[in-house]
C-alpha cells in the first residue's frame, strides 16, 4: 500500500488565531476575520471542491467589506452578535436589493462558520440557530 501524505495547508503553522484558550462568551470582529483564515485551512484539509472554498472566501470578503463601511476599522474593536448579523440581513436585502436565493446562500456559508466556531467552542452561543 502506498503512503499518500497530507500536505498542510502553508498558511497553518504561520497562522496565530488557531492558539485558543477556551471562549469568553464573544468573539471580537478582528479575530471572527483572523480565525476564518484558520478555518479555511480545517476546510483544505477536509478536501472540500476549490468551487467551494472560493465561494466560503468570497461570501466571507462581502461580509468583512459590509462591516468595515458601516461599523469602519476604528480603533475600539466590536464583538460580533446577533445584531450584526442581522444588520448584515437587512443590508442585503433592503439596501443591496439581493434576491432571497442569493441572500439565502450567503447566509448558509454564514452559518457553517458559526457553526465550526461554536462547535469548537470559539463562541458561546450558536449564532447561526437565531
Amino acid at each position: 500500500m502506498r503512503n499518500r501524505g497530507i500536505k498542510l495547508p502553508s498558511n497553518l503553522e504561520k497562522n496565530t488565531a488557531f492558539i485558543f484558550e477556551g471562549y469568553s462568551g464573544d468573539i471580537k470582529m478582528g479575530d471572527f476575520f483572523d480565525t476564518f483564515q484558520y478555518f479555511m485551512s480545517v476546510k483544505e484539509l477536509e478536501s472540500l471542491a476549490k468551487s467551494t472554498l472560493e465561494d466560503h472566501r468570497n461570501f466571507m470578503r462581502y461580509f468583512k467589506n459590509y462591516v468595515e463601511d458601516v461599523h469602519g476599522t476604528g480603533a475600539v474593536p466590536f464583538v460580533l452578535n446577533i445584531d450584526v448579523l442581522r444588520s448584515y440581513l437587512y443590508h442585503m436585502v433592503n439596501e443591496k436589493g439581493l434576491k432571497n436565493i442569493m441572500v439565502n446562500i450567503r447566509l448558509r456559508y454564514m452559518k457553517v462558520y458559526l457553526n465550526w466556531l461554536y462547535e469548537e467552542g470559539r463562541i458561546k452561543d450558536n449564532l447561526s440557530k437565531r
